[in-house]
């Protein structure tokens, strides 16, 4: 049987099942700025409901992009932590964020013209965003 034959599902289509559910990318991002507590996520996308940051998270965690982390302080605090397959997201969060700038720069700029040199700006922007963590070793 060739590879070919034996795929069962699109990977496209497997990866957007993981990362395409509603609140799902932006969790990610913050994430890769740093974000680690549950507060901070709903501060950062306030019409997200605890609810639904709840599950995205449990369902992040299933999936293996993210682990809880309990800290034995008092009170107990919990954060969330990017493992190695949710750092491996990085390069495509970056990529995702230069195709919007650089293909519908009209939708995220607000009242200017957009310029290449704004462009090149923004792009710049993006990649210092999410060079907050490089790997595993900055994050944990």
């Amino acid at each position: 049987m060739s590879i070919r034959e034996n795929i069962k599902h699109c990977p496209v289509e497997v990866a957007m099942k993981v990362l395409g559910k509603k609140w799902t990318i932006h969790i990610l991002r913050d994430m890769f700025r740093g974000v680690t507590k549950f507060s901070d996520f709903l501060t950062l996308s306030p019409k997200m409901s605890t609810r639904v940051l709840s599950q995205r998270l449990k369902e992040l965690q299933i999936d293996g992009m993210i682990e809880r982390v309990v800290l034995n302080e008092t009170p107990i605090h919990i954060e969330y932590h990017l493992t190695d397959k949710g750092i491996a997201f990085h390069a495509i969060i970056l990529a995702i964020s230069k195709f919007s700038i650089n293909e519908y720069p009209e939708r995220i700029f607000a009242d200017i013209t957009v310029t290449p040199l704004i462009t090149k700006q923004a792009v710049q922007i993006a990649e210092q965003r999410f060079s907050v963590i490089s790997g595993p070793e900055d994050y944990r």
